[in-house]
């Protein structure tokens, strides 16, 4: 198994490559991004998978409410490796460095709780990371997404990571 070497990066300086693959990993799957740029990279934590110095892997971390600073959960979003990479175990790779940066980050020491949307297709693959999936559907990018939710801490502030 290949080791995949991760970055991480706070805000939208230095992206670039998070973008990169975000924009490739949307034209793979018929998304027809125009840049992969949205309004919350800039209150993010990027994380960046890189193999032989080459991005191939993304995610992005972030709190809900983070522009009124008044949440204690979290989201996890574009979370995606390439196509030609897949099926080697970077996705997961990715994911333990996010929930990891859940307990090394200050920011991220008070959540309670991590949301990710996934299409239907890569449920198993969150569930396997500790998230439970909710049972309604909703449609997004032309396609079935369910909602996923992962405790981080307990009601008594026990970590569970």
């Amino acid at each position: 198994m290949s080791e995949l070497v991760v970055d991480k990066r706070f805000g939208d300086i230095e992206i670039d490559d998070a973008l990169g693959v975000r924009k490739l990993i949307g034209d793979e799957r018929n998304l027809h991004l125009t840049d992969g740029v949205d309004g919350f990279d800039g209150v993010s934590t990027h994380y960046i998978g890189y193999l032989e110095h080459t991005p191939i892997a993304v995610a992005r971390l972030r709190l809900l409410d983070a522009m009124v600073g008044l949440g204690r959960d979290a989201r996890v979003d574009n979370v995606g490796v390439l196509e030609a990479y897949r099926g080697q175990s970077f996705g997961r790779q990715i994911m333990l460095h996010v929930l990891a940066g859940l307990e090394d980050l200050p920011v991220y020491s008070d959540v309670d709780e991590l949301l990710v949307e996934s299409p239907e297709a890569s449920i198993g693959f969150f569930e396997k990371l500790g998230f439970t999936a909710a049972r309604s559907t909703f449609t997004q990018f032309g396609g079935k997404y369910r909602r996923l939710y992962r405790t981080i801490h307990d009601e008594y502030n026990h970590e569970l990571i």
